[in-house]
Parts: structure tokens; sequence; C-alpha cells
């Protein structure tokens, strides 16, 4: 009950604001925050609180994220993307994306948001854990084939952020586990990859690759272009904090109900004097809700995790947990939440933490 009362308030609180800031795009958010928020988490609830039917969607979840990851992976290393392979076989002549935003290899694959794919790909690594574990050799191994798949697929997108985090949770995982060992090993690949991320070892494998065979795919990048995503990689850092601090005085002026849904970017960017992506879901929830519907949205969050915390700590619903967390950390570095797809992800682990596991996968290791 406490879970669907936060819904209802957040609901409410981006309802009032859509109202005093109306514009056709922000009630088009609103609609879908509605439709893919409370009304696909009560389908979910409704339809699979049985715990099997969880167990099911869990495990649909794993395997279409690994399928996804396993093309892109595939994709990049022929240096295509879907549009290539469909422009291909219709005869389409396909236009490579000028959008350098990201790092080189962050164009490739099948996937154009790539900060976006490295957040669902941390936390599918969390989802697919139990599984790890398995007592049949076979499936064991297949668990292991698709978390490497989703590790290497968060490392083509190049999310330094992510690549730690997805080894970090799942030692956290073993720990908790009681597996110690392979636990510290997650440790101690996370605290290399950290040590990695540090050194910029991104920045210069993008430039001393630029020119390989098959580095950039169909067509080349001009030296120009590969200095612009160094800078865009490196740089990230310094944009988030340039949008926190212009976020408090605009906050001040429309502090209770904010500035309305979608306009995050715009309101910061003018308030910057250039434009900046809103690469954090808390800011742009403050901008765009005020400090009411904020406090709606952590509502929603601690109502859901302080249900969570009362089930069994079986594998599979520690793994969600995991998976919950790892969202809510990524979303600190990227506007997770403002497109459909992860915000209907999103809510698709809000529903699946509050519903226990079935006896039969409550654990997946005898005694």
């Amino acid at each position: 009950m406490a879970v669907v009362v936060a819904w209802l308030a957040f609901l409410a609180s981006a309802g009032v604001t859509t109202v005093l800031n109306y514009s056709s795009q922000a009630l088009s958010r609103y609609g879908s925050l509605l439709v893919e928020g409370l009304v696909l988490w009560l389908v979910v609830w409704c339809v699979i609180r049985d715990g099997r039917g969880s167990h099911a969607l869990h495990l649909t979840i794993v395997v279409t994220t690994c399928f996804v990851a396993g093309s892109t992976l595939v994709l990049a290393a022929l240096g295509m993307g879907y549009s290539d392979v469909l422009g291909r076989l219709a005869g389409l002549a396909v236009q490579p994306s000028t959008d350098i935003r990201f790092g080189l290899l962050r164009q490739e694959g099948s996937f154009p948001a790539p900060l976006f794919f490295a957040t669902w790909l941390a936390g599918a690594s969390m989802l697919i854990l139990p599984w790890l574990e398995e007592e049949r050799f076979l499936r064991r191994i297949l668990a292991w084939a698709g978390w490497v798949i989703l590790l290497l697929a968060a490392v083509l997108t190049v999310s330094r952020v992510g690549i730690v985090v997805a080894l970090t949770g799942t030692g956290v995982y073993f720990l908790l586990r009681m597996r110690t060992r392979l636990g510290m090993v997650m440790f101690a690949f996370a605290l290399i990859a950290a040590l990695i991320m540090a050194g910029f070892t991104f920045p210069s494998f993008l430039s001393s690759n630029s020119n390989s065979p098959g580095s950039v795919g169909p067509s080349s990048v001009s030296s120009t272009q590969v200095a612009a995503q160094q800078a865009a990689l490196t740089g990230s850092a310094s944009l988030r904090i340039e949008a926190l601090k212009a976020a408090w005085p605009v906050l001040l002026k429309k502090p209770l109900f904010g500035y309305g849904l979608l306009s995050a970017g715009p309101v910061l960017s003018a308030a910057i004097g250039r434009p900046n992506y809103i690469d954090d879901t808390y800011v742009q929830y403050l901008v765009e809700l005020g400090v009411l519907g904020f406090a709606a949205f952590a509502l929603l969050v601690l109502a859901t995790l302080g249900r969570a915390v009362r089930l069994p700590w079986s594998p599979v619903h520690i793994s969600r947990m995991l998976a919950l967390v790892v969202l809510l950390g990524m979303a600190a570095l990227a506007s997770f939440l403002s497109i459909t797809q992860g915000y209907a992800a999103f809510v698709l682990l809000l529903a699946l933490v509050v519903i226990g596991a079935p006896a039969a996968h409550a654990d997946t290791r005898s005694a």
C-alpha cells in the first residue's frame, strides 16, 4: 500500500507541474510517466505477483539483454549498425551519424544512446548473477558467458562508471553469498578498471587506433572528430558539475513545482549560456518537478526499498536489489529516466524487487 501511495504522490506532483507549466511535450511526457509508470507497475504486480511469473520475467530480461549486447558486439566487430544492415538489404544508402558527443566506439553497434545502454547493461549484469551459481554445469557456463557478453558490451560503450559498477556490484553479490574469494577477485578487477579510467586510457586508445582498419566502421573519422570525441569523454565530469552549479540558482526561482517536464535541458543551458547535456536524473527531476516532485520520487524509491528489504534475501532477490541500486547510482551520471525505454526498465525493476522469488528458485546452490 505504501508503494502505491508513493506512486500516486509522484504522479500527482508531476501532474500539478504539468498544469502549471503546460506544453504539448510536457503533457506527452506526463502520459509516459503514467502509462509506463504506474500502469506498467500495476500490470506487473497483478499478473506476476505469484513469484513464478516474476522469475520468468526476470529470465526474459536477462536473455533479451544478452542477445542485444551480443548483437552489439558482432555489429561493432563488423563496423556496422542496424541501419547499415537494413539499408543494404533494402538497397538504400545510409549516411553515418555525425553525432560525436561520445567516444569513438560508442557510435558503433546497435544502440544510439550508449550511456543509457551502459546503465541498463550494468543493471542486467546484476540480474544474471544467480545463474552464475547454478549447480548444473551447462547452465553455469552459459550464465558466465552471458555475464562476460554484458561486461564486454559495457566496455564498448566506454562508460567508465558503468564498467566499474558492473564489476563492483558482482563483487558485492558474491560477498553477500559468502563467496569471499570470488568477491575479492571482482573487487580487484573493479579497482584495476577504475585505475585505468583515472589514467584516461580510453582517449589514448581511441587516438592510437583511429586509423586502424575496421575501428571506425564503414566511414573514416577525421582527426578533428577524434579530438572532439576525446574532449567530450574526458570533459563529461566538468559538464555535470557545470549543470549542478547552475541548478541551484535556477531552482530557487521555482522551488516547489519546478519548470515542467522535459524543461531541464533548455532551462539549464540558458542559465549556463551554452548547451549542456543534463546527464543527471536527480538534477533533471529537481529542475523539472521542483522540491515536492523530487521528494515524491524519493518517497517512491524509499517505499520500494523498504518493502524489498523485508523479503527473504534469496540470490534472485539480492540480484534484483543490486540491479535497482545500480540503476539509482548510474542515474546520477545519466538522465536514464528521461527516455521511455529507461523509465520503463526502471519501473520493471521497481515491481520485481517487491515480488518475492518462488521457493523453487529461492537458492540455486545446495546447502
